[in-house]
């Protein structure tokens, strides 16, 4: 708990940490515990999540994968070393899932394309601050590094991918007469 009133004082604006500290203090207070299996729900893939896109489907996969493979890591081992391959993945797939989706996105006129980027930009500017507090040894404690990262990717899933990412989903399936990108290939064929 101290560590992240510690944190907030440096980093007012990390609304993550913001939300978490909030929820320590009401455990403290009431000694329920608010986020039970938050890491395990959000780390399962299924097909509610897919947009019937094949390029963003794989990254979003990816993702998912990457995720999973580096909470399990930390709760199975408690291994700090894929703190760095999670993050070094993150740097690239920031740059490059981003700019696929919001292309994708102004191609189909999606008409939330700018909570997107607004989204994609808080997301970068989290990720990057994490980073740079990381490189800068502004955090030096494993466990916290751990914590922060878990928080960053966790909240990302459950609040973006599996909700805003869905809404365009459904978005393209309607523009595409409910046929992604593949099945939409595969019936062109069979014209």
């Amino acid at each position: 708990m101290s560590m992240l009133s510690k944190h907030l004082r440096q980093v007012p604006e990390d609304t993550v940490a913001r939300i978490y500290h909030d929820r320590c203090n009401r455990f403290l207070k009431t000694g329920i515990h608010e986020g039970s299996g938050e890491f395990d729900l959000a780390i399962s893939w299924s097909k509610s999540l897919a947009m019937n896109h094949s390029v963003i489907d794989h990254q979003h996969r990816n993702l998912f994968n990457h995720a999973r493979d580096f909470v399990d890591a930390i709760t199975q081992s408690k291994s700090y070393s894929r703190v760095d391959a999670i993050m070094e993945f993150l740097d690239e797939y920031i740059h490059v899932h981003f700019e696929t989706e919001e292309r994708l996105m102004a191609e189909k006129h999606y008409p939330f394309l700018q909570m997107q980027i607004d989204q994609h930009r808080r997301f970068s500017r989290h990720f990057n601050g994490l980073k740079d507090q990381i490189e800068k040894k502004f955090i030096t404690n494993k466990v916290f590094i751990l914590f922060r990262v878990q928080l960053l990717i966790i909240d990302w899933l459950i609040n973006h991918t599996s909700k805003l990412d869905t809404h365009f989903g459904k978005f393209l399936r309607r523009q595409d007469g409910g046929y992604g990108d593949s099945n939409r290939l595969m019936k062109s064929k069979a014209k």
